[in-house]
């Protein structure tokens, strides 16, 4: 399931609360911050990836993937 998004019933719904935060992260690349810059905020603001782990570059470049898809 994407980061953004939950399964319920078979169906992917938004999770606004995700959906804001992949919003940021667009916002951040597009203003020209580095993957690893974007990962590094969202790590020292404790925010959780959908696993509830740290997060990554390769972390952040799935989900601005996810998004131009």
């Amino acid at each position: 399931v994407p980061f953004g998004y939950q399964e319920i019933e078979g169906r992917l719904e938004k999770v606004e609360a995700e959906a804001r935060l992949v919003a940021e992260i667009q916002n951040r690349r597009q203003a020209g911050h580095t993957l690893q810059a974007i990962a590094d905020s969202l790590n020292e603001r404790g925010i959780k990836g959908k696993q509830g782990g740290r997060w990554h570059p390769s972390n952040v470049r799935y989900v601005l993937q996810r998004v131009a898809a």
